[in-house]
């Protein structure tokens, strides 16, 4: 509050990246000779960040993540030698975490002098389940005697409806504030409905020789959806009432729509040795006004290397290395209102960078 003055805490070298494990599978069995059906299971969607709980950024963000597992029974059909459609069923299950720490650090000082500032640190735990349904649809052509193909894919978004628990540790869980190892805990956490994008891939393939094949893709995905995060019923105590209540929060984001471009290239070596090789340009969907320090995010490039190997008819194995770097310096200006008398304000800048592995196993039977 401004009637104590600020308090402020700097910070340098940060790091809040995690590692993850991301499932691919995807099964397909043919019904005669037009008919296709299949199932798959992947993750359209995630994100992760994690800031030590005692780091100066704690009160804006410690933990937040996004899971989000599709399961898809799916069926195609070859119109004729040229053309295809393909329709999925998308069963989606959503898990977040909205985690930061609250506490008191410009008014310590002042109440209790010689008592640290981080004494009244309460860790605040948020975590959400939800369940949504959708669909995708697209197309495939193919032409140039099966050397040239263009396909469209068309995903559109779930909306999940976030329900959980929140938990609060510390002095901000006792509306007496008198144990600072207090607990307070609502199972009645909810936030408002979260609009998942729409997206639209484009894509195509060329077999320029018997040994070069060339491919490119642009993924359009519509993330101006996505204005905000909104929680309900967090249990915490406040200073003027000296009581616990059920308090709500929201953070702003207005996510912009976004691009994604890719091109590949794949070269023969052997009937049984295939070396692929990539580039590729990600637009963040977060804008320089409403950036928060939860996903400090830039524009991104790509560069991407792999292999297949195909030892027998029925088996193939791939291996695939992708590095992301930043296109410029991710930026956080943002003041972020706890309530009408308390706000956190982040003046940062940063990189985002990421590598992926990936291993793929196929079997045809």
């Amino acid at each position: 509050p401004i009637l104590y003055g600020p308090y402020t805490e700097s910070f340098h070298n940060l790091d809040g990246g995690r590692e993850a494990i991301v499932p691919n599978f995807h099964f397909a069995m043919p019904f005669g000779d037009k008919i296709v059906y299949g199932a798959s299971l992947v993750a359209p969607f995630g994100l992760s960040s994690n800031w030590p709980e005692s780091s100066a950024v704690r009160y804006a963000g410690t933990y937040s993540n996004l899971r989000v597992i599709d399961f898809a029974p799916e069926a195609g059909a070859l119109i004729n030698d040229h053309f295809a459609l393909g329709l999925g069923v998308d069963f989606q299950w959503a898990n977040v975490n909205f985690d930061n720490v609250i506490g008191a650090p410009a008014v310590l000082p002042i109440l209790l002098p010689g008592v640290p500032v981080t004494e009244w640190d309460t860790t605040v735990k948020n975590s959400g389940k939800s369940f949504g349904m959708g669909f995708h649809a697209g197309f495939l052509t193919k032409w140039n005697d099966d050397n040239t193909r263009f396909g469209f894919n068309y995903l559109y978004g779930v909306t999940q409806n976030f329900k959980g628990t929140s938990q609060v540790q510390g002095m901000f869980a006792d509306g007496d504030f008198l144990n600072t190892d207090a607990y307070a805990v609502s199972n009645n956490l909810r936030a408002d409905p979260v609009k998942f994008p729409d997206i639209m891939t484009f894509s195509l393939f060329h077999k320029m020789t018997d040994k070069v094949d060339v491919m490119g893709s642009i993924v359009y995905s519509m993330w101006s959806s996505f204005k905000s995060i909104t929680l309900y019923n967090i249990p915490v105590a406040s200073i003027p009432d000296n009581a616990l209540v059920l308090q709500n929060a929201t953070a702003i984001q207005n996510y912009r729509d976004t691009f994604r471009l890719a091109f590949g290239l794949n070269y023969k070596l052997t009937d049984k040795w295939e070396l692929r090789g990539g580039t590729g340009w990600d637009q963040t969907p977060t804008n320089n006004t409403d950036r928060d320090i939860r996903l400090p995010d830039a524009d991104k490039y790509a560069l991407a290397v792999g292999a297949h190997w195909q030892p027998t008819d029925s088996w193939g194995f791939d291996i695939g290395y992708s590095y992301l770097w930043p296109l410029q310096t991710a930026t956080v200006n943002k003041t972020q209102y706890l309530d009408s008398r308390n706000w956190v304000v982040i003046n940062a800048t940063g990189h985002a960078y990421a590598q992926l592995l990936a291993l793929g196993l196929k079997w045809r039977m």
